[in-house]
């Protein structure tokens, strides 16, 4: 048996990548407690994003915990003054796609109020 459907798919030209990326969780944390945090990130465009990096900042005085398998990319970190910064090589992020990295934070007792950054690039 044969099938055909006509004008079944329509021709768009080339695009670009449109890349987000965001930190959901609780504005709070407690001292000394783990507190879950998700970065939330995708590709809004009609193309693919390829060689996307995913850079995470927050104060090195905070104890991170970022757990990745292979499938989620490598990881790297490294210290700018006060700054940790966790980059996270995602490589090809698809058209239309979401994904997600959870991150757990702990604070300590002298922790002053802090701000965590998220930042997407690849083209």
């Amino acid at each position: 048996t044969t099938a055909t459907l006509a004008n079944g798919f329509t021709i768009q030209q080339g695009g670009q990548p449109q890349l987000w990326a965001r930190l959901s969780g609780r504005n709070k944390i407690r001292i000394g407690v783990s507190q879950a945090f998700y970065i939330n990130y995708g590709n809004l465009g009609v193309t693919d994003a390829l060689g996307t990096k995913l850079l995470i900042y927050f104060p090195t005085s905070v104890a991170p915990d970022l757990t990745l398998g292979n499938a989620n990319g490598v990881v790297s970190t490294l210290t700018q003054g006060t700054t940790t910064v966790f980059a996270v090589q995602l490589g090809r992020v698809p058209a239309g796609s979401t994904s997600f990295i959870p991150i757990t934070l702990t604070a300590g007792a002298a922790q002053q109020p802090f701000q965590v950054r998220v930042h997407i690039s690849g083209h």
